[in-house]
């Protein structure tokens, strides 16, 4: 396996254990005692992160964990699809896919940053450069096609 595709896979790795995170504390910090939930603020947010993430440093402050959670799956079935697929990793596409967890955020992350110098890869100096403004929702999953057997 070449050096782009396991850097995927441990990326992958990485945003799972968020995943777990962000959907352990948007479960308990629901619950504000015994079968009692909060009802005046229903949604918790990235600035409420204690510690903050990392992966979420582009991230909008008031960007509801509710909305990341299948953010975060969207991006592991791109990047894993790219690792599953023939050919290359185009590396500026898995840091597209990385951006998606910004929600068009207008800078990249750190942790976008450190894939593309891993994946030897030229930022624009803008996302909308990259993205043309266009969902990570919208673009088909990569991979192998594959015919079902049911």
């Amino acid at each position: 396996m070449d050096e782009a595709r396991t850097l995927l896979i441990a990326t992958c790795g990485s945003l799972a254990r968020l995943h777990m995170r962000l959907i352990g504390q948007w479960h308990w910090r629901r619950q504000t005692g015994p079968k009692t939930w909060s009802l005046s603020d229903p949604h918790w947010r990235v600035e409420e992160l204690d510690p903050p993430s990392p992966w979420l440093d582009a991230c909008a402050p008031r960007t509801e964990i509710a909305n990341l959670i299948p953010a975060i799956a969207l991006v592991q079935a791109h990047l894993l699809g790219m690792v599953e697929a023939d050919g290359p990793i185009d590396g500026l596409k898995a840091c597209v896919a990385l951006h998606h967890l910004s929600f068009h955020g207008s800078a990249w992350s750190e942790p976008v940053r450190r894939l593309a110098d891993r994946l030897d890869v030229e930022l624009p100096a803008e996302p909308r450069d990259a993205t043309n403004m266009a969902s990570l929702q919208q673009a088909p999953l990569p991979g192998r096609q594959r015919r079902t057997a049911i």
